[in-house]
C-alpha cells in the first residue's frame, strides 16, 4: 500500500482539513496523512536498502538544494520577526505558526521524494495512471462539495447572486485562491481521463466528471481560472499533437475541422441560449446527439465514430452549454468581467504597498520571511488591516479570549469574529449568553448564519453594548430574526460573536448559546484552548494575500527563493517538453497541469494555500521522477500496484 501513495493522496487532499471544526489553523489531518505516509515510504526503501530519486541527476539536486535553503532561511527569518517560535495548533495568522503553515508544503513533498521515485521505477505505467487517477479522484469529490455547496446555498442555477463556490478548502475562509490554483492542477488529468483511460466505462466516467468540473470552475468566477484553464488545455493540445506526443489526430479529425467543430458548436450554444434558454439548449444537445447516433450507425459515416471522437464532440458542446448558460442567466459573471479594469488599478496598487515592506538589501535577496505578509500589512499599510483578532489568554488558571475588533477603520467593524458550526433545529427561541469584561464602552453582534464558508445566508442575530467595568459581567442577547421558509436541510449554521467599532478589545469568557432547554456550543469556557473556534469573515481580505505567487514568493523568500523556484520549475518543464520525460503519457499533461498554476498566480497568492501548495510541489517533482519510456517496468502480477 505505501508504495502506491501517489492515489491516496491525491484523491484525498482536498477533504483532509476540518478548519471550521477543529480550529486548526496552521497543521491539519492532512499533514497527519503525509507523515504516516512519509513513515510507511521510508520503512519500505529501508526493507530494501535502496533509493531513487529519480534520473534527473546533478541539475534537480543544485536547484532543489536552493529552493530548499532559500525557503529554510526564509522560515527562520520569519520565526524571528514574529518573535521567537510558539507552537500552538491554533496559531493565528500572524503568529510565529503562520511561518511553518507556509513551509510545510514543499517540505512534505521534498520528504516523499525519494518514495515518489521509488514508485515509478518499481511500478512503471501503472504508477502514472494511479497518479493521474487519483488527482481525477480528488477532483470529483471537490465537484460533489461544489454542487452540494451551490444547491444549498444560492441554487444550482442562480448566477446572479454574489456567491463564488469554495467546496472544502477551508483555509479560504480568510479569502485567497486554494481552489482556483487546485482546478487548474486537476483539470488536465481529466483530459487524460478523456484520452488514455482504458475501457469504456471509464472514459464515461471522465466524460461525466469533464461536465462536472466545467461546471465547478464556471462557479468558482474566477477570472484567474476562466483564464489558466484554457491555457493549460492549449499546452496540453500543442504537446499532444507533436508527433511524438501521443496524437489528438489519433480521433481521425484533422486540427482545421475540429477548429471549425468548435467555432460552430460555441456560435450555436450561445445562439440556443439567447434564443430558447434553457429549453433552447436542451433542443440543440438533444439534436446534436441524435446526429452522432445517426453517423455512428450509417455504413459510411459522415466522420470518425469512434466512441471517443464523438462523444468527445458531445462533451465538448455541453461544456460550451454550460458557459453559454452562466453568461445568459445570470449578472454576477458579467459585473466581474466588466469590474477587471477598476479591479487592476486596485491590485496594482496591492502590489506596490506588498513590495514597499521590503525594507533593505537583506529583505530583497531573503524575503520578509515565510508567512509574514498579513502582521507586514495590517501593522504598516493603513488600508489593509486585520479587521479583527482573538487571542486565547490564561489567568490564575482560568482561560478566556481576548477578542478585538478593526484598529482604525470603522467600515471594517463587525465583518470578522469569532466563530463556530453548530447545528439548531430551526423554529427555537436562541439566546446567547457570555461573560464580559471591558474597560471602555463596548458594542457586540451575535448572530447564528446559515453559511457554508464566507457568504451569508439567512441569519438570526442580536446586538450587545455594554458600559466599562472593572469585573466580569454576564450578558444575555435574544437572536431575533427567522430562516426563510425553514432551515435548509443541507446548510450549515455559523454561530459568531464580533466587536462592533474600532480601537476595542474586550475580554470574553462562558460562551453559550441556549436553544429548546439545551446549550449548542462546545468548549465555549475555552478550558480546551481555541478547539472548535475559527475566525470568521466575508468579502475583504486583503492583509492576508499579496494577490500574486511571484510577488509573494519574493515577499517571503527574496529574489534567492524566486529565482530558485522558477529555476526548479524552468527544469522541470524543460523535462517535460523537450527533455528526456517528454515521450512519457503523463508528461503532456504534468506540464498542462503545472502551466495552469503558473498562470493562476499571475493574479493569485497560492504559496499560503497548503494542500494546493503541495500539490503543485508534488506535480512539480513527479515530472523530475518520471522516467523515460524505454525505462519503464510493465505493471503485472509481481510488480503492479494491485498487490501492494
Amino acid at each position: 500500500g505505501v508504495q502506491t501513495c501517489a492515489l491516496p493522496i491525491s484523491a484525498l487532499l482536498p477533504g483532509m482539513n476540518f478548519l471550521p471544526w477543529t480550529g486548526w489553523v496552521a497543521l491539519d489531518e492532512f499533514d497527519l496523512l503525509l507523515l504516516a505516509t512519509a513513515a510507511g515510504g521510508y520503512a519500505a526503501l529501508a526493507t530494501r536498502r535502496r533509493m531513487d530519486a529519480g534520473e534527473s541527476g546533478r541539475p534537480l539536486t543544485i536547484l532543489l538544494t536552493l529552493v530548499l535553503v532559500a525557503a529554510t532561511v526564509a522560515l527562520f527569518r520569519g520565526i524571528a520577526e514574529a518573535g521567537g517560535f510558539v507552537f500552538d495548533f491554533f496559531g493565528g495568522y500572524r503568529d510565529s505558526m503562520n511561518s511553518l503553515r507556509v513551509f510545510k508544503s514543499l517540505f512534505f513533498a521534498v520528504l516523499l521524494l525519494p518514495s515518489l521515485g521509488d514508485v515509478f521505477r518499481r511500478h512503471g505505467a501503472r504508477a502514472g495512471e494511479l497518479l493521474a487517477g487519483g488527482v481525477a479522484a480528488g477532483l470529483a469529490l471537490v465537484v460533489a462539495a461544489v454542487l452540494w455547496e451551490r444547491f444549498a446555498y444560492p441554487g444550482l442555477f442562480d448566477f446572479s447572486t454574489i456567491y463564488r463556490a469554495t467546496a472544502m478548502f477551508w483555509e479560504m475562509h480568510v479569502g485567497g485562491a486554494a481552489l482556483d490554483g487546485y482546478l487548474a492542477l486537476a483539470i488536465p488529468f481529466v483530459a487524460w481521463g478523456l484520452l488514455e483511460a482504458p475501457g469504456r466505462w471509464r472514459w464515461m466516467a471522465s466524460a461525466v466528471l469533464a461536465v462536472l468540473a466545467g461546471y465547478a470552475c464556471l462557479m468558482s468566477f474566477s477570472r484567474g481560472v476562466y483564464l489558466a484553464i484554457p491555457i493549460g488545455l492549449v499546452v496540453l493540445a500543442w504537446l499532444r499533437g507533436r508527433p511524438d506526443g501521443g496524437g489528438l489526430r489519433a480521433g481521425g479529425l484533422s486540427g482545421r475541422t475540429r477548429l471549425a467543430l468548435g467555432a460552430a458548436f460555441f456560435v450555436a450554444s450561445q445562439m440556443a441560449f439567447m434564443t430558447g434558454g434553457y429549453s433552447g439548449a436542451a433542443v440543440l444537445l438533444i439534436g446534436v446527439a441524435g446526429a452522432l447516433a445517426v453517423n455512428a450507425v450509417r455504413e459510411r459515416p459522415w466522420w470518425p465514430a469512434g466512441l471517443r471522437t464523438q462523444g468527445g464532440m458531445l462533451v465538448a458542446l455541453v461544456l460550451l452549454i454550460e458557459g453559454a448558460a452562466v453568461v445568459n442567466g445570470g449578472s454576477f459573471l458579467m459585473a466581474r468581467l466588466m469590474a477587471y479594469s477598476q479591479d487592476a488599478g486596485g491590485r496594482l496598487s496591492h502590489w506596490r504597498s506588498g513590495l514597499g515592506l521590503l525594507d533593505n538589501a537583506g529583505d530583497w535577496a531573503f524575503g520578509k520571511g515565510l508567512g509574514r505578509l498579513p502582521a507586514q500589512f495590517s501593522a504598516r499599510v493603513g488600508s489593509h488591516q486585520i479587521p479583527a483578532d482573538f487571542r486565547l489568554q490564561d489567568e490564575n488558571g482560568n482561560r478566556y479570549v481576548v477578542l478585538s475588533g478593526p484598529p482604525a477603520a470603522i467600515v471594517l467593524s463587525g465583518l470578522f469574529g469569532i466563530a463556530q458550526r453548530v447545528f439548531v433545529p430551526p423554529n427555537e427561541a436562541m439566546t446567547a449568553e457570555f461573560d464580559l469584561r471591558t474597560s471602555v464602552p463596548v458594542a457586540l453582534d451575535v448572530s447564528l448564519c446559515e453559511k457554508h464558508l464566507i457568504y451569508e445566508g439567512d441569519c438570526l442575530g442580536g446586538q450587545a453594548e455594554v458600559g466599562a467595568s472593572t469585573g466580569w459581567q454576564h450578558v444575555a442577547v435574544p437572536l431575533e430574526g427567522e430562516f426563510q421558509g425553514g432551515s435548509h436541510v443541507l446548510r450549515q449554521q455559523v454561530f459568531s460573536i464580533a466587536v462592533l467599532g474600532v480601537g476595542r478589545a474586550v475580554d470574553v469568557d462562558n460562551l453559550a448559546l441556549r436553544a429548546g432547554g439545551r446549550q449548542w456550543l462546545a468548549n465555549g469556557d475555552f478550558s480546551a484552548g481555541l478547539a472548535h473556534w475559527s475566525l470568521s469573515g466575508s468579502f475583504y481580505f486583503l492583509p492576508w494575500h499579496m494577490d500574486n505567487l511571484y510577488l509573494e514568493v519574493l515577499f517571503d523568500q527574496g529574489v534567492l527563493g524566486l529565482v530558485a523556484l522558477l529555476g526548479l520549475t524552468a527544469w522541470s518543464l524543460r523535462r517535460l517538453v523537450v527533455g528526456a520525460a517528454r515521450h512519457h503519457v503523463l508528461a503532456p499533461f504534468l506540464a498542462a497541469s503545472l502551466v495552469g498554476f503558473l498562470a493562476v498566480g499571475l493574479v493569485s497568492s497560492l504559496m499560503d494555500e497548503p494542500r494546493t501548495a503541495f500539490l503543485f510541489f508534488l506535480l512539480l517533482l513527479t515530472a523530475q521522477v518520471l522516467p523515460p519510456p524505454q525505462l519503464l517496468r510493465p505493471a503485472g502480477p509481481s510488480g503492479g500496484a494491485a498487490n501492494s
